[in-house]
């Protein structure tokens, strides 16, 4: 009797903020799809869904503040329409100029100390031949890049939490 009964959504959060769910992972990642199907779809276990768009790519898929990146941060889409919309592709490159990382910068450089810069959401770009750029996130224009390193190979692009300091890591030993 209690495994059948359906469960709205509300009654599926109260249980997990209270701790009562299964500590298996697969069971766990089930339960939280049933939820997000309640909450956001509002539909039941008999829903259809529809394809509206599929595209593929060989690297990671990337998602942030609405936009869909392809290709390491070469294609990007929007997400904010009924189908996604490329907003921009930026020209292929070679093998030791491909972009290795990409921080997301949503928040002034002006305000994080850094170069003057106008006030635009941005991507911090680390290229495999150690240049940092600093691109448009509605255009993919190159807006600055600086060359770090011809000594170390950096790897990855971060920041502290209060994006008060970005930062780029290299491996050990380089």
């Amino acid at each position: 009797q209690g495994r059948d009964r359906k469960l709205n959504a509300c009654c599926r959060l109260d249980w997990r903020s209270r701790g009562i769910c299964c500590r298996d992972a697969g069971v766990l990642l089930r339960e939280n799809l049933k939820t997000l199907r309640h909450t956001i779809l509002r539909v039941g276990e008999d829903a259809v869904f529809e394809k509206v768009w599929t595209k593929s790519s060989r690297s990671p898929i990337a998602y942030g503040y609405g936009r869909i990146y392809f290709e390491n941060y070469r294609c990007c889409y929007t997400s904010l329409q009924a189908r996604p919309r490329l907003l921009y592709e930026l020209p292929k490159r070679a093998r030791s100029e491909k972009i290795e990382d990409v921080l997301i910068c949503t928040c002034p450089l002006v305000k994080a100390h850094l170069h003057e810069a106008p006030d635009e959401s941005s991507l911090l770009a680390l290229t495999a031949d150690n240049w940092l750029y600093r691109l448009c996130q509605d255009t993919g224009g190159q807006l600055q890049r600086v060359c770090l390193s011809a000594q170390h190979k950096f790897r990855s692009v971060d920041a502290t939490p209060s994006y008060a300091c970005f930062y780029c890591m290299f491996p050990q030993g380089n």
